[in-house]
């Protein structure tokens, strides 16, 4: 049974509510304040809650606000109720309603409501099943070994296929029993415990160390570990990645499926944004029909009345008082506008889920014809979470380069690691400034029998000292635990070991960094 909130101060309808909602099924729960609503929201977790924006003490706005702040109710869908015409339904939408009913309304209207909202809840939920599906798939497919462990128990919940493989686990045994802990370091439990309380510190750690399983099989292997924590800031579980060194082509699928984990949650956010105002669009859409329905049907009338020579005043008069209470101009200023964001928003799902898609996609490893441009593009809006709130991405791709020789997702992977340092340089530079932006800029051109490509960020430069070392593996000039020193390796090795081509940077302290990419148009052997 599905368990709806109510929370209104005016007791009597409040109890209405609750009588007719009853009636039709569900569990319900009653507040008469925001505070008592949160309380109730945080013990009982309901499916749906219905607030009013006018209240003594917390109104609707301050309990919404506080609703969505925190990660375990932030979902939680929320219809707003208002009898004051300042509270608009667009107000409400700003500030994070789910939809808006104006008082006073009838039972049907409110069961409509009610009832669209939860099966528009199913289905959000279903859309965030999917993705969990893919990214479990995704995970469940790298040659990587990924787990998660309780910290508090200290008991491994989660163990990839490949991890299994790696210690020796067959795939019916129970990881719960199994102390991963002690498969590191050589069976050094404080060593991977000291790292652990790095990863706690600074939310990462990373580095190289031993391997063991139950078949005593011992494999070098790069470690990485993410301490993630509750609302009340504390670590709750660790998820850990190992990439088997010993082999260069899982090294190499390593990092592109370690840059999809950590892309995942912002991928997973710019579904989920358009995803909700395309919901919500859709909502007053249906909403607005209803209204103009009845517009329609006065109008209706007035032409019945042409038709038998029969209009009066009064007619007219009904059917003004018909538009002005069902907010005719409103509707027909807001709902174009509606129907442009719903399009805008089916727009960008489209392109991140189908970006996602060639991104992954494992590739040949035979060098194929291959739209860089269009590649490009696939990279920079995988990655776009990484960057969209320190800088401007500006692309200057000229439409007439002919296909390039090229494993597609190795260059797909060279352009995501270049575009997350640049991001991360100028996140550098820009942090202490929350309203002032970068830039990064991706120009493509021929060149001779060739095609460059050019990255331009506005970050800090890259370190004199470093400057010699930055393609060497395992450099890096971040902070531990945040770069791992394999990003500019992989980019050098897959542009000129790999495709015969060439790679060099330009940078200037406090300025910037330029790297170029030269790829040649026919394909050549590894160097």
């Amino acid at each position: 049974m599905q368990k709806i909130l109510i929370v209104d101060d005016d007791s009597p309808l409040r109890s209405l509510m609750g009588t007719v909602l009853r009636a039709n099924g569900f569990d319900i729960l009653e507040a008469g304040d925001g505070v008592e609503g949160l309380t109730l929201v945080h013990r009982h977790s309901p499916d749906l809650v219905l607030s009013d924006v006018n209240m003594e003490g917390m109104d609707g706005y301050g309990f919404l606000e506080q609703l969505r702040s925190r990660t375990k109710t932030a979902a939680i869908p929320v219809i707003l109720m208002t009898g004051s015409s300042e509270n608009t339904m667009r107000d409400s939408m700003d500030k994070g309603a789910d939809d808006y009913l104006p008082k006073p309304f009838n039972p049907e209207t409110l069961i409509t409501a009610v009832k669209s909202r939860l099966h528009r809840k199913e289905e959000i939920d279903q859309q965030l099943r999917d993705v969990q599906d893919r990214l479990l798939t995704i995970v469940s497919s790298t040659s990587d070994l990924v787990a998660m462990l309780d910290c508090e128990t200290e008991r491994t919940v989660y163990l990839n296929p490949a991890g299994r493989v790696m210690l020796g686990i067959g795939p019916d045994d129970d990881v719960t029993r199994f102390n991963l802990k002690e498969s590191f370091f050589s069976g050094k439990a404080g060593e991977f415990e000291q790292h652990f309380q790095q990863a706690k510190a600074k939310g990462t750690w990373s580095g190289e160390c031993r391997l063991t399983g139950r078949n005593n099989k011992s494999l070098p292997v790069e470690l990485q570990l993410l301490a993630h924590r509750s609302e009340n800031g504390k670590v709750t579980w660790l998820s850990i990645v190992g990439s088997d060194l010993t082999l260069p082509m899982q090294l190499r699928q390593a990092q592109k499926m370690q840059a999809i984990g950590r892309l995942a949650a912002g991928v997973a956010h710019e579904i989920n944004t358009p995803t909700q105002y395309v919901g919500n669009n859709t909502q007053f859409l249906k909403n607005s029909f209803q209204s103009l329905a009845k517009v329609l049907e006065a109008h209706r009338a007035v032409l019945n009345a042409a038709r038998n020579g029969a209009i009066d005043q009064e007619l007219i008069k009904r059917v003004e008082q018909v538009e002005q209470e069902n907010s005719l101009a409103y509707l027909l200023n807001e709902i174009p506008a509606a129907i442009d964001e719903t399009l805008e928003g089916v727009g960008r799902v489209t392109k991140i889920i189908t970006a996602m898609k060639e991104f992954s996609h494992p590739g040949s490893s035979e060098k194929s014809p291959t739209n860089i441009n269009k590649a490009i593009e696939t990279s920079v809006a995988v990655a776009r979470n990484e960057w969209k709130y320190v800088a401007e991405v500006n692309l200057d791709l000229n439409s007439q380069l002919p296909l390039v020789p090229c494993l597609a997702g190795e260059f797909n992977q060279a352009i995501l690691n270049l575009v997350v340092n640049a991001a991360q340089a100028i996140g550098d530079v820009v942090k202490n400034c929350p309203e002032t932006k970068g830039s990064i800029t991706i120009r493509t051109r021929r060149d001779s029998d060739g095609v460059e490509v050019c990255i331009v960020d506005t970050g800090g430069g890259i370190p004199v000292s470093a400057r010699p070392h930055i393609f060497e593996p395992f450099f890096t000039t971040k902070a531990a635990g945040v770069g791992t020193g394999q990003g500019l390796s992989f980019v050098y090795t897959t542009v000129v070991k790999k495709h015969g081509g060439q790679i060099r940077f330009e940078t200037e302290t406090g300025k910037g960094t330029t790297f170029v990419l030269w790829l040649p148009l026919t394909a050549r052997s590894e160097k």
